[in-house]
């Protein structure tokens, strides 16, 4: 399984997105990945043209890198989603989601629906979800409660050992996810975090 950490031009800053996430041009991002000891990155483009598929592919080759999933969570930041009331607004948030389709496309990754595809259900099990959904799976984003990162608090509030066994036992091969600590030393804990799911089975 490939691990990833969320990333984005600057400009993400001025949307109110709620996760924090490396920031930089491609090659930035695609180089402290790496350092970090990731396998790749979860990009959160801005509007057309903010970055090119050109300098994402430089950035991915030179550092070694994988392009693991294109996020959507910008278009929700800012206020455009798929379902909105508004028909005006609908129709903008189709129309930077299919930008961010032709994006993901020419990578052959995914488009995640971030704010667009709810919340668990109070008491289901994400483990008995994760055998569920089987071969349905095509890529996760790993928190705990609060979008903390995996292994930074002092309680978790997930059985990660007990979900990378039920990922083993569906034999997942796709990416997962995370991004940067909220608070404290965030690079040393987005260390502490890919070192920790190395740990409890995330190979």
């Amino acid at each position: 399984m490939q691990i990833s950490l969320l990333a984005s031009t600057p400009d993400v800053s001025t949307t109110g997105y709620m996760v924090n996430v490396l920031l930089g041009r491609p090659e930035a991002v695609a180089a402290e990945a790496k350092a970090l000891g990731y396998d790749g990155i979860e990009l959160l483009p801005g509007a057309p043209g903010t970055v090119g598929v050109a300098d994402i592919e430089r950035a991915l080759k030179r550092f070694d890198v994988a392009l693991t999933a294109v996020n959507s969570g910008r278009i929700v930041a800012q206020g455009l989603t798929l379902l909105h009331p508004v028909p005006a607004v609908r129709a903008r948030a189709l129309a930077r989601f299919k930008d961010l389709l032709d994006l993901a496309g020419h990578f052959g990754v995914p488009v995640t629906l971030a704010g667009a595809k709810g919340m668990v259900p109070a008491g289901d099990s994400l483990v008995e979800g994760i055998r569920a959904a089987g071969g349905l799976l095509r890529h996760l984003h790993l928190y705990d409660p609060g979008r903390v990162p995996p292994g930074t608090s002092e309680k978790a509030g997930v059985d990660w050992s007990a979900l990378m066994a039920a990922l083993q036992d569906i034999q997942y091969d796709g990416a997962a996810s995370v991004s940067l600590a909220p608070t404290g030393d965030r690079i040393a804990l987005a260390i502490k975090t890919v070192s920790y799911l190395r740990s409890v089975g995330a190979r």
